[in-house]
């Protein structure tokens, strides 16, 4: 499934960040690079559970794997230096869908 970084990089507090994490057998590492408070709803979605609380800067916590596939959960995550909350819904998923990829025309150069 891979890892997650929090806080979340590029991520505005008032926005929920979406992950589609699609489960192969690998499990879910979380990456906690700043302390802070960090938990999961529902629980009972990863064996074992996430757990709930502070924690440390510079912690890797798991592994963790999905108990279902095809489901969503909701990782909250309060970051203590900055004093903000992030939002990170990660839907685990059989497959995943590609991002779409826009192009842009090329620029004219001007002779």
């Amino acid at each position: 499934m891979g890892q997650i970084n929090l806080p979340p990089s590029g991520i505005h507090r008032d926005d929920i960040s979406d992950y589609c994490q699609q489960y192969t057998g690998d499990p879910l590492k979380i990456s906690v690079r700043d302390a802070g408070f960090v938990a999961v709803l529902p629980t009972g979605a990863f064996s074992p559970d996430i757990p709930v609380g502070l924690f440390a800067q510079n912690q890797v916590l798991g592994p963790f794997n999905p108990t279902t596939n095809n489901t969503s959960v909701i990782l909250a995550y309060f970051d203590l230096s900055s004093q903000k909350l992030y939002l990170t819904r990660i839907n685990i998923q059989s497959t995943c869908p590609k991002k779409a990829t826009t192009k842009k025309a090329a620029k004219k150069i001007k002779a």
